[in-house]
């Protein structure tokens, strides 16, 4: 499992480090980010391979799963 709550531009550009890192399976958490960025990381991370699992939100902020 791999969690990264950080702001969405520091996620976007560290995407396909967490992608390199992760065994195949494995589960990236993110957070730490609008609601409203949801679309464009999820957009990025399948790009790069991860399907996305799962989201959650209160009051605009978004945690998101992934599964690489």
């Amino acid at each position: 499992i791999f969690i990264a709550n950080i702001n969405r531009n520091i996620i976007l550009s560290d995407l396909s480090f967490y992608k390199e890192t992760m065994a195949k399976g494995g589960e990236l958490i993110t957070s730490g980010y609008y609601l409203q960025d949801l679309a464009i990381i999820t957009k990025k991370a399948t790009e790069l391979g991860f399907e996305f699992i799962s989201n959650t939100e209160v009051n605009d902020w978004c945690c998101a799963r992934f599964r690489c």
